[in-house]
């Protein structure tokens, strides 16, 4: 059978190295980041000498942030470091050994994502397959355009206003018993969620819950509880695509 185990900042750092420590995985679901601090941390005894495939999901996002290349050379560093040989170029291993391959997947792929890829693996192969995001039969697909003035494209508040604009009416338009809000940055769901309430200070429509990393691990998971046991709307997730 297959053992997996799951990383990110919601988990206490210590605990998860005790687990990696007692319980050998064939599976590792992490964010760069966290991954790339367990690496750092010492003693941790993390190995991934072993590791055959390494995938990276979301990537046009991760290449945009400066944090994302320091943490991926350390990760690359200890997935290539595993077998003898000297690392090549293309991510693999010299003398006869292919080495780990490297997967990254993205729904989108500008040029300026594409060139820094192939910076780093002049060898990659693009696999690009048509429909790969469908919508289902059964979910209605609206598209907004929040397209801001000419004369305003250059004032990010003015973007967000008509952004806000265009929820209210949405959430109007559409009751339903929830509704999830996805932001890019936490500062946008912080915003969002001060929109919601101030446009319903005595909670008489919505009740709000926002769940974003600059909460803590205890009020997110009371948060999401209080969402999923509800029968009111509005929860923001400032973990995903979606709102800026």
């Amino acid at each position: 059978f297959v053992t997996t185990a799951t990383g990110s900042h919601s988990t206490n750092i210590r605990d998860q190295i005790r687990l990696l420590q007692t319980s050998p995985v064939d599976v590792l679901i992490s964010t760069p980041g966290r991954l790339a601090t367990i690496l750092r941390t010492k003693n941790a005894g993390l190995d991934l000498g072993m590791v055959q495939s390494m995938v990276l999901d979301e990537v046009d996002f991760l290449l945009v942030d400066e944090t994302f290349g320091p943490q991926l050379r350390t990760v690359g560093v200890a997935v290539n470091g595993g077998a003898s040989g000297n690392v090549d170029n293309d991510g693999g291993k010299e003398g006869g050994d292919n080495g780990p391959q490297f997967i990254f997947v993205t729904a989108t792929l500008p040029e300026d994502v594409l060139e820094s890829i192939q910076s780093e693996f002049p060898n990659v192969t693009q696999l690009r397959g048509p429909g790969l995001h469908r919508t289902s039969p059964s979910v209605h697909q609206s598209l907004i355009d929040v397209s801001v003035p000419p004369t305003s494209n250059r004032d990010p508040r003015a973007g967000f206003d008509i952004k806000v604009r265009e929820m209210f009416k949405a959430l109007r338009s559409r009751r339903c018993n929830k509704t999830l809000i996805f932001c890019n940055t936490v500062e946008t769901c912080r915003n969002v969620e001060n929109a919601l309430k101030r446009k319903d200070k005595r909670r008489r429509r919505n009740k709000v819950w926002a769940y974003h990393n600059a909460l803590s691990p205890e009020v997110r998971l009371k948060n999401l509880h209080a969402f999923s046991t509800s029968g009111d709307d509005g929860m923001g997730d400032g973990g995903g695509g979606g709102y800026d």
